[in-house]
This record gives C-alpha cells, sequence and structure tokens, in this order.
C-alpha cells in the first residue's frame, strides 16, 4: 500500500501568545477542500524517553527497535538495568554499544519500577519526559504530533497516544489483514490530524508529560507499586493544580496490552477520599469524579446516565467550564450516533467523531462536515481552560 502523503507547507505565522502556526493543504483524496491550522512548536523537542522496567525478550527488542528508528526528539532514552534474564542482559548492552542515546541505569531490583521512573526522572536531560512500556511499538513520528497535541495551550501537560489492543477509552481496531501498523498510523494522522479529547486521566502504557509538571508537582508515588495506579493518580495530581490531560486522537501507537486504567484500587481511593469536601481541593476532586463518571457511562453506551451525571455536576459547579464543555461534545457524539446507527458502539469509544469508525468506515471526511469535529473543538476548548 502507498503511504499517504505528509502535508505541505504553505503558510506560518506566529500567535499572540509567540506559538507558530501554520496552514497546511491536505492530499485531496483524504480531506478534498480541506484546510487545517496547525500547531508548530517554535523549539526543537527535546525528549527523555525512559522505560521503568523490561521483563521479556521478544517485547524488548521490538519496543527498543521502534525508539531507535526515531531521530528527531529524542536525547536519551534512560532503562532501568534490573533483569536477571542473561539473553535480556545481552540484547541492552548490545542496543547500548550501537546507540549512544541509550542508557542503562544499574537498579536494586527490590526497590521497584516506581522508584526506578522516579530515579530516571532526576538524572533527565529532556525539556519533556516520555515513559513507554516494553508492550509498546511506537510509529513514525509518534513524538511530534504529542508534542504539537501539548503545544496546542498552556495547560496541557500530559498526553497520551491511542493504542491497537483492547476494548479500553484509548483503544482502536488493529490493522486488518496484512497491513502494516506504520502504514496504519500514518493514514490515521491524516484523518484525524490535528484532534484531541480532553478527559480525566490516560493509561501508563505510553504518554508524553512536561518536565514542568513534575519539578511543580514532584514525581510519582510509590504507594502504588504494590496494585498500580501511579500514572492515574499523576494525571489526578496535575489536574487538582489547574492541569490539563489530552488523549492525541491523531497519534496511533502498537501495543500487546489493553490501555486499562486503574482508578479504583485501594490505594487510590484510600489516597483521594481524605479531602476536606468543602475546601477549594475537595471541590475539584468532585468535579473531576463527576466527569470521570460521565465519561464511564457513555463508554458503557449510557448516554442519558452520563448527561444525567454531568447536569447534576453542573447544578453543583455552575462555573465549570469543563463541565459545560464536556456536556456539550456528549449532545453532539449522541446526535452523531442517531445519525449513523451501528457506526459506534462496539470498540473505540472515540469513535464518535475519529476519521474511522469501528466498523472501519470514515465518520467525518473533511472540514465541510456539519459540526466540524476541528473548528467545533477548538472553539469549544478555548473556553475550557
Amino acid at each position: 500500500m502507498e503511504r499517504p502523503k505528509k502535508a505541505t507547507l504553505k503558510k506560518i505565522s506566529a500567535d499572540k501568545g509567540g506559538r507558530v502556526r501554520r496552514k497546511t493543504a491536505l492530499p485531496p483524496d483524504l480531506h478534498p477542500k480541506a484546510q487545517h491550522e496547525e500547531v508548530v512548536p517554535d523549539k526543537p523537542l527535546s525528549v527523555t524517553v525512559i522505560i521503568p522496567y523490561l521483563s521479556e525478550l521478544a517485547p524488548a527488542r521490538e519496543c527498543l527497535d521502534s525508539l531507535r528508528k526515531q531521530d528527531e526528539g529524542i536525547m536519551e532514552i534512560l532503562i532501568a538495568d534490573v533483569t536477571p534474564k542473561p539473553t535480556l542482559k545481552a540484547l541492552l548492552k548490545a542496543v547500548a554499544a550501537k546507540d549512544r542515546r541509550v542508557v542503562l541505569m544499574p537498579q536494586d531490583r527490590s526497590a521497584g519500577r516506581i522508584h526506578h521512573l522516579n530515579e530516571a526522572i532526576h538524572i533527565a536531560k529532556g525539556e519533556f519526559i516520555a515513559i513507554v512500556d516494553e508492550s509498546v511499538t511506537v510509529t513514525a513520528e509518534w513524538l511530534e504530533h504529542l508534542h504539537v497535541s501539548m503545544h496546542r495551550d498552556k495547560v496541557t501537560t500530559i498526553v497520551g497516544p491511542l493504542f491497537t489492543a483492547g476494548k479500553e477509552m484509548q483503544s482502536v481496531p488493529p490493522p486488518s489483514g496484512k497491513r502494516k501498523l506504520e502504514d496504519e498510523a500514518a493514514a490515521f494522522y491524516m484523518r484525524n490530524r490535528d484532534r484531541r479529547v480532553t478527559t480525566t486521566m490516560v493509561c501508563g502504557l505510553c504518554l508524553l508529560l512536561k518536565k514542568d509538571l513534575i519539578e511543580r508537582i514532584n514525581g510519582f508515588d510509590p504507594s502504588f507499586e504494590t496494585e498500580g495506579g501511579e500514572i492515574e493518580d499523576y494525571c489526578l495530581r496535575a489536574e487538582m493544580e489547574g492541569f490539563r490531560v489530552v488523549i492525541a486522537a491523531d497519534v496511533l501507537v502498537g501495543s500487546t496490552r489493553d490501555p486499562v486504567i486503574r482508578a479504583n484500587g485501594k490505594a487510590f481511593v484510600e489516597k483521594w477520599s481524605s479531602h476536606d469536601a468543602a475546601g477549594a481541593s475537595g471541590q475539584r476532586l468532585r468535579s473531576w469524579k463527576i466527569r470521570m463518571a460521565a465519561e464511564q457511562y457513555e463508554f458503557a453506551g449510557r448516554v442519558d446516565d452520563a448527561i444525567a451525571e454531568l447536569k447534576a455536576g453542573i447544578a453543583a459547579f455552575p462555573q465549570s467550564k469543563r463541565l459545560y464543555t464536556l456536556l456539550v461534545w456528549t449532545y453532539i457524539r449522541a446526535k452523531r450516533d442517531q445519525e449513523k446507527p451501528g457506526m459506534a458502539g462496539d470498540n473505540c469509544f472515540l469513535s464518535h467523531w475519529l476519521g474511522t469508525g469501528r466498523a472501519g468506515k470514515r465518520l467525518c471526511g473533511s472540514c465541510t462536515c456539519n459540526p466540524c469535529d476541528v473548528c467545533t473543538r477548538n472553539s469549544f476548548e478555548r473556553n475550557s481552560r
């Protein structure tokens, strides 16, 4: 299959905030008549990739091979060297010898993955931190596209992609037949470019975060070592400080594990049940729980319950722009499902407005759709910060 052509550069300008914007004309076979305004970061991308733990030879090799193919943006790849397996140790040493960006960090295996993660963050040189699980196979330009999604405003500090595994909120159907992941990811990006979803949390298999955020709220909580949930806890901590968590719905990576959200464990519940409900932090937490419940209702197909939850939340927090924004988008997605029954409801929560539905059909061909996913969403997001 022929790889889709890249967008051609038409115009570069700067907005009032100093961010560079460019208008691109997309290939007519993908977006006839469409013109998108893409945000282009004004500084070179500088990322430290952290792999907290490697346990199996085959997925580790595939993960490392996909990372090493990325020439742009990756300053270093930090790997916790804790595996007892001789074959895996040999692989890591061979990769480190071939690629100077790969740095092996000798660690105490009994210390746990969160300790390894925090140690890597402490010595990271990049302006951004990318956490990648060994089960993930990244695709071409994944970092650049995640970076663009983060750069669209000043409050987005955590961005996650979509995965070709599972039936979770960040899941999409894997490539069909003999179609390669790289081809699927490239076509997926061209269909859905600039699309993103503000959410309550993302899974920990693959994400990009700003190092400035770590300096603001510190590292990951070691109390989640046993049952997991440290990434979800981190997303909530960022939200409590007024930052935003986003799914870059134009970035697709491969995965052999389901992108499961772990926010119901004992440690998570105990930690977040102690806030004063009447205080400012308690109110932000209640608003966050309402949005998370609405997302889960909609993901389960219970749209009426999601709308009722959001209306009750707005009655309790009438000043919350995020609740209003989520309610509007819930109505829009519900209307599209009524107009196109059967095209969204099996596998991908986001296929209400992604370029590929769960049946493999395109839902939105260009900016001429009504309402336009890109233009309408940008309008809502400007008022939801």
